[in-house]
């Protein structure tokens, strides 16, 4: 957990939770289960099953050894409206994934947060002249508080099934949020998997048009400002 997914830090053991998950999808080649495009390559012999890796492939018109990178993107042909020809179209960048966001588990009782106490360790026994003796500060100093570190971990109480799924879903590299659930309240409310459109459609989000004027300086990606409890934030 961080402080972000954990509600600021403020679930308590006993407390309910919701635990939603988001995951990233891709199209895949079904039978090479390797992501969509694929790679395309021409053979120009000799043809070798046996000895396949010394096969060459022709690209664009140069050809070079298997172990090239070079290949071609799978594309598609289409026409285009001015010239009145075909062309193959290929894509500019990798595919990029598609993101999904859906509560997991609605209702989750949280056991403890934080690492548990090790309560059945032996006590260290160290030499007389080894103890460490603790300064006790003068009336009227000033004693500086020692921060506590904030928990990285949480223990839900869940079924063994709901066991299972979250050990998928945290080795599939998924991001995990929880949501406090109010005291008393055990509805399970259905929810819809937040998706893109999902968004577009739900709250009536239109696509800005392509005006002939713009925002500067260029903006590529929105950055909120820094605050000042923020780690390396500044007060401006």
């Amino acid at each position: 957990i961080s402080r972000l997914s954990s509600i600021s830090y403020a679930p308590r053991p006993g407390d309910h939770v919701s635990v939603i998950v988001t995951m990233l999808f891709v199209d895949l080649d079904s039978e090479y289960q390797t992501k969509l495009p694929n790679e395309l390559s021409q053979l120009i012999g000799p043809v070798n099953l046996e000895g396949i890796n010394e096969l060459t492939v022709k690209d664009n018109g140069n050809a070079y050894d298997k172990s090239d990178s070079a290949f071609v993107y799978q594309g598609r042909i289409e026409l285009d409206p001015l010239l009145n020809e075909l062309m193959y179209v290929v894509p500019t960048e990798t595919q990029r994934p598609r993101m999904v966001s859906q509560t997991l588990l609605p209702n989750a009782t949280i056991l403890n947060v934080g690492d548990f106490p090790y309560e059945d360790e032996e006590p260290v026994t160290v030499a007389e002249d080894q103890v460490e003796v603790p300064t006790v500060p003068q009336q009227g100093t000033e004693v500086a508080a020692t921060p506590s570190k904030p928990p990285d971990v949480i223990t839900l109480i869940v079924t063994p099934q709901e066991a299972v799924t979250l050990n998928y879903i945290l080795f599939s590299n998924a991001k995990f949020t929880l949501a406090l659930r109010a005291s008393g309240d055990d509805d399970i409310v259905a929810t819809s998997p937040a998706t893109l459109q999902f968004l577009l459609n739900q709250y009536d989000i239109t696509l800005p048009e392509k005006l002939p004027y713009g925002i500067e300086p260029r903006i590529n990606t929105p950055v909120l400002p820094a605050l000042p409890n923020d780690q390396g934030g500044t007060t401006e």
